[in-house]
C-alpha cells in the first residue's frame, strides 16, 4: 500500500506511479523527490503514468501539494497520463483548472491525458511517441 514508483519500460521513457489507498503526504513528498531524481538520470523526455485507480480521494490540502509539484516542472517531463475512475478524473480536472487560475499564462505546464486502464495509458503514450518519431523523421534533412 502507498505509492510505488518505477520505470515502466526498459528504455526509461515512461515512469509509473502506482497509488494504493492508504497513502499520505509524507509519502507523496518522498515520491515527488524520487521522481525528480529519476527524471534527472536521463537526457530525454519521460512520460509519467499516475495510476490513481486505487488511490481514493487525496488527503486534505491537495491543491497546495499539487501546485508545488507542478511548479517543479522538470525539463525532461513529457506527457502525464492519469489512470482513474470518472470521479477522480473530474477531481483532477477541477484541481488543474484551479491551478491554471492561480498561475495564469503559464505555458510550460505539462499536458494531461486520462485513461481508464493502465493498458489504455500505455497505448496512448505509444501513439504519442510514434507520432513524435514520425514528426522527427519528417524534419530530418534529406
Amino acid at each position: 500500500m502507498g505509492i510505488a514508483l518505477s520505470w515502466d519500460n526498459a528504455q526509461q521513457t515512461i515512469i509509473l506511479l502506482d497509488y494504493e489507498r492508504p497513502w499520505n503526504w509524507d509519502e507523496f513528498d518522498r515520491t515527488a523527490n524520487d521522481l525528480i531524481n529519476m527524471l534527472s538520470q536521463v537526457d530525454h523526455k519521460v512520460h509519467i503514468i499516475f495510476d490513481v485507480s486505487h488511490a481514493g480521494m487525496p488527503p486534505g490540502g491537495a491543491l497546495t501539494r499539487f501546485k508545488r509539484v507542478l511548479e517543479l516542472n522538470h525539463p525532461n517531463t513529457g506527457r502525464l497520463v492519469f489512470v482513474s475512475s470518472p470521479s477522480i478524473m473530474t477531481f483532477i480536472n477541477i484541481v488543474r483548472n484551479a491551478l491554471q487560475k492561480i498561475n495564469p499564462g503559464r505555458d510550460d505546464a505539462p499536458q494531461f491525458e486520462f485513461a481508464r486502464t493502465l493498458a489504455e495509458a500505455r497505448t496512448k503514450l505509444a501513439e504519442i511517441t510514434q507520432s513524435q518519431e514520425d514528426c522527427d523523421d519528417t524534419d530530418a534533412p534529406t
